[in-house]
């Protein structure tokens, strides 16, 4: 029978792979962005966070390591929990608050837990070979020009670029980054032996290539830093030079024959400035000035947690006509979201997380009069730290910690990181006591509590809404299941507003009952717009349903509506011209439609269109006598 000592070492490796599952799962299902394998990866968190509340009652030794960083996560979560309870969307605010919660709760976790050296090699060495067997995944798939993702059809914006298996490379080039400088420093740095050193050089070799075969632009420029910041330490110490100079004459040349050969890799630099090119950069530099304007509008407080995309119609420049989902920065998102308050309490973290480095890091290398010795937990410390440090720079341009599988990997390296403060003080180790342990057990049940069945009810509509995705024609078949996931979770406004579109759609196939389906589909498309109360499309929807049913006065109000919440968008500008035509308004549907020539020249049918049918008008009023 086991005795408390090796229970608790049990538990203990326990949680170190359920966390070493977690980084894995996030990474292979797609980056874990879909909630169904969202759901997923809460379940194996609360199952850690149950090991973890067994193991310090059952070991009264068992100490809380209160590093200051832990105060700024824990006020950031309450403060986004706060915002939630005011957001205008509640149903994308909490969505935002689970994937915080989640988060919040893996760094604790691994804060508290992976503290033994034997621990943090186990997780470089899976990492690494993590790394290098999906940067191998995707040099096969710009190889052979796949379009997959794992089994998935992936967009067509993204082809001749390797991915491994997340839907964008450049999540893959964030992952790749982070994992990089902890291959390197293992190799020069690390106590091994030689055959593992060989697999550290053959792995930082195919991750280098995996970053570059991503074909992002910012993950070369994030690894570029981080080697640089690798060299110029590597330099300081003069047994390490001729090997870093070999090593970066390697690197050097084997990105020199990229470039060289690679059409697809040249024409990603040719185009990062150009205008009017899949491959510009430019359309991260017109998210700019929203993001601003998000920010200057709502200062202190933001827009709302997770609010980006949905507030985004109002803000919408016209050169941008897709919605952007994130602003591809993380900082200014950040305080688009979440406002200076939110932006000071992260930026608080932060700097508890450096000061904590470098209270450590003369703890961390080892050396004596004769020189630095080799040492594992210095090549940790070192790799991690550049590592962060390189994805930090990507986040510049890409929203990384908005995909679990970059976000849970690099608060797992950033938990070990910040545990090495136990090296430099025994300030903020803590013994606790029984109320202690017993008020976070009761935080773990309370959490437990909340987002149980909010994870059960995220599988279950991410199941259906998933299989209603990958329908083909608008069906009978379709339209329950998507009514099935809005009895699921009532609260999700895309759900109703799919269930009122594609009634319309059937409507205006002009069979026997279509009325009644017209009519359906306001309600549905009523009930989207009351749940996201500052999304235009519901309105444009509803206008053409009332249109249809020959209702003027509210089609009218609803296409005024529409326009008023989405002014800078043109599809709402084309239809809003059309109702102003039918209205006998032409000057000012020639003024509008003329408008959303100018925002969208390339592709804009329908506003040439709706032009040519308006200039018929007035040349039949012309030709009737009646002034035009």
């Amino acid at each position: 029978m086991l005795d408390k000592d090796e229970l608790d070492e049990w538990l203990e490796r326990g949680i170190a792979a359920l966390v070493l599952a977690l980084m894995l799962f996030a990474a292979l299902a797609l980056g874990g962005v879909r909630s169904t394998e969202f759901a997923i990866l809460t379940g194996i968190t609360l199952v850690t966070l149950v090991l973890w509340v067994v193991r310090f009652w059952l070991n009264p030794s068992h100490r809380f390591l209160l590093h200051p960083v832990v105060w700024p996560v824990l006020a950031f979560l309450g403060y986004a929990a706060w915002r939630h309870t005011q957001a205008p969307v509640l149903y994308v605010s909490r969505q935002e608050l689970m994937h915080l919660s989640v988060y919040a709760a893996v760094f604790l976790l691994v804060l508290h837990n992976l503290h033994r050296q034997e621990l943090t090699q186990w997780v470089v060495i899976v990492l690494v070979v993590f790394g290098t067997a999906i940067s191998f995944y995707a040099l096969i798939q710009l190889a052979s020009g796949s379009e997959k993702v794992l089994w998935f059809t992936r967009p067509a914006n993204y082809t001749r670029r390797g991915g491994g298996t997340f839907v964008n490379p450049n999540h893959l080039a964030g992952l790749l980054v982070t994992i990089l400088p902890l291959a390197i420093t293992q190799l020069f740095l690390g106590r091994w032996s030689a055959l593992i050193r060989v697999f550290f050089g053959y792995g930082t070799l195919a991750i280098c290539a995996g970053i570059a075969v991503t074909m992002s632009r910012g993950g070369w420029i994030a690894a570029s830093v981080s080697l640089l910041l690798l060299l110029a330490w590597l330099f300081r110490r003069r047994q390490y030079r001729i090997p870093a100079l070999a090593g970066v004459l390697v690197l050097g040349l084997g990105a020199w024959f990229y470039f060289k050969n690679v059409d697809a890799a040249q024409r990603r630099i040719k185009d990062f400035a150009s205008h009017g090119v899949l491959d510009s950069g430019q359309s991260r530099a017109y998210l700019i000035g929203p993001t601003w304007q998000m920010m200057t509008e709502h200062p202190w407080f933001g827009v709302g947690p997770g609010h980006f995309d949905t507030a985004f119609p109002a803000f919408r420049p016209p050169s941008i006509q897709l919605a952007p989902g994130w602003a591809h920065n993380e900082y200014l998102q950040l305080l688009a979201e979440y406002g200076l308050i939110g932006g000071l309490i992260v930026a608080i973290g932060i700097g508890f997380m450096i000061w904590g480095a470098i209270k450590t890091s003369k703890f961390a290398e080892r050396g004596n009069d004769l020189g630095f010795k080799a040492s594992n937990r210095t090549a940790y410390f070192l790799g991690a730290s550049i590592g962060l440090t390189g994805l930090l720079v990507h986040c510049l341009v890409e929203f990384n910690l908005h995909v679990p599988g970059v976000a849970i990997t690099a608060l797992a390296l950033a938990g070990i990181l910040a545990s090495n403060l136990r090296f430099g003080t025994d300030n903020f180790w803590i013994t606790p006591s029984w109320w202690s342990r017993g008020l976070v057990t009761i935080a773990t049940i309370g959490f437990a509590a909340w987002i149980s069945p909010l994870t059960v009810q995220a599988y279950r509509e991410g199941v259906l809404l998933n299989a209603a995705a990958k329908a083909t024609e608008v069906n009978e078949a379709l339209l329950g299941q998507l009514k099935a996931a809005a009895a699921i979770d009532p609260q999700n406004p895309r759900t109703p507003y799919e269930v009122g579109e594609n009634l319309r759609l059937m409507s205006w196939q002009g069979l026997a009952d279509y009325q009644a389906q017209a009519n359906e589909a306001i309600q549905w498309l009523q009930r989207s717009a009351a749940l996201n109360p500052i999304d235009p499309y519901p309105h444009l929807r509803m206008a053409l349903c009332h249109h249809w049913l020959g209702e003027k006065e509210l089609a009218q109000r609803a296409f005024d509506t529409a326009r008023e919440l989405g002014p800078n968008d043109v599809t709402i500008a084309n239809h809003y011209g059309w109702s102003l035509m039918l209205r006998g308004e032409l000057d000012r549907a020639r003024a509008v439609l003329v408008e959303s020539l100018r925002w969208n020249d390339w592709n804009n049918w329908m506003a040439r269109h709706y032009l040519e049918t308006l200039e018929r008008m007035v040349k039949e009023r012309s030709a009737s006598g009646n002034p035009p």
